[in-house]
């Protein structure tokens, strides 16, 4: 179709119509720039190879959101600036979704904000540029970081309350061992 939507490939399997889906599972996937190589096994293999960027393209390029996940949390922290740059900027929407995601529910709530910094900072024109197609994401990441501040706040409410009274108790006690 004109509009990308849909496009068929002969095969030794005969005639295949595919449809890009515009909701749920596979709706980010993008039929542009297939390659044989572009498979889940591939990214994955390119991560354990230390290859992130490669990984972290293929992985995007699938639309694959749990794929994108475990390539995202394969990146060395030192890392991440680098790979962050070295991004298509077509691919950055994407990252940004899966960025929304993982800071909603990863436990590793420091490597995804710094990984949406990393974003943010190399490909910050582009976005600006595209601001109407980013607004969405953004604000999905926005949301998800504010949950979990608001998590943190009040656990680390409950442990300043803790040590305090442990720290007094201590004081007591040293009180009356003297």
């Amino acid at each position: 179709a004109k509009s990308g939507a849909q496009f068929i490939a002969a095969t030794q399997d005969g005639i295949l119509v595919y449809g890009k889906p515009t909701a749920g599972y596979g709706a980010g996937w993008d039929p542009v720039d297939v390659e044989p190589d572009v498979t889940p096994a591939r990214a994955l293999e390119l991560s354990a190879a230390g290859e992130h960027s490669r990984a972290l393209a293929v992985a995007l390029r699938l639309g694959d959101p749990a794929l994108s996940r475990v390539v995202i949390e394969a990146v060395p922290p030192f890392s991440i600036d680098f790979v962050a740059r070295s991004l298509a900027p077509r691919y950055v929407i994407r990252l940004i979704r899966v960025l929304g995601a993982l800071a909603g529910s990863s436990p590793h709530i420091e490597a995804s904000l710094t990984w949406a910094a990393a974003a943010v900072t190399a490909h910050g024109p582009y976005m600006s540029e595209h601001t109407s197609e980013f607004s969405g994401p953004l604000r999905e990441l926005h949301t998800a970081v504010a949950r979990r501040r608001a998590e943190l706040e009040k656990v680390c409410g409950a442990n300043r309350h803790s040590i305090a009274a442990v720290a007094r108790l201590a004081k007591q006690h040293l009180a009356q061992d003297a």
